[in-house]
């Protein structure tokens, strides 16, 4: 399976790499234009983003991208990666995530696995 991790957080782009690597093919983009200028040609069957990053947030990421891939004629899994309320309450009416952690939590890492499973 293929995934997009975006995070501006190296330590958290080399712990989802470290964690999925073997498994799966892992792409990494610690910035969302970037991540944006790769999702089509990677064509990834998953993307785990941030909340929280620089030029623009993850709820607008989602559009963004949730907008290349109906113009595209597709859909994507989104797991969405979160360290507050008030984020995940956004994402709840803006977006269409399928899974939400917080990535503070010791079960991140397991409920990526477990989510993965699932598709």
């Amino acid at each position: 399976m293929k995934i997009l991790i975006v995070d501006d957080s190296k330590e958290i782009l080399h712990i989802l790499n470290k964690s999925l690597s073997s498994q799966h093919e892992v792409h990494l983009a610690a910035w969302p234009d970037t991540a944006l200028e790769m999702i089509i040609e990677v064509d990834p069957n998953l993307v785990i983003t941030d909340y929280s990053m620089p030029t623009f947030t993850g709820v607008e990421f989602i559009g963004m991208v949730k907008d290349k891939y109906a113009r595209a004629g597709k859909t994507l899994p989104i797991i969405w990666g979160m360290s507050s309320l008030w984020s995940y309450c956004d994402m709840l009416k803006e977006t269409g995530a399928t899974r939400v952690f917080d990535k503070g939590s010791d079960s991140f890492i397991e409920g990526i696995q477990d989510a993965l499973e699932g598709l």
